[in-house]
């Protein structure tokens, strides 16, 4: 039987809006670190027949040269 191989890279997208302007910070060994607050809104159709929405939050951390770039370049 082949042996089951899992992938080494997990991908994930995410479609949002940002809440605020992302935070740039250093570590104390110098790697940068930036956290981007996003926001998610679906509207969807009950089982009832309502019209129901939804919000959720999220906080993404980038790390090293993808923080740098984050830093740079997204903005609210």
């Amino acid at each position: 039987m082949a042996e089951l191989r899992l992938p080494e890279l997990n991908k994930v997208v995410l479609s949002g809006r940002l809440t605020r302007d992302p935070d740039r910070r250093y570590a104390q060994d110098g790697t940068a670190i930036t956290s981007l607050p996003l926001a998610f809104h679906r509207r969807y159709r009950t089982r009832e027949g309502t019209t129901a929405e939804h919000t959720w939050y999220v906080t993404v951390m980038c790390y090293q040269h993808l923080a740098e770039v984050c830093a740079q370049f997204l903005r609210t």
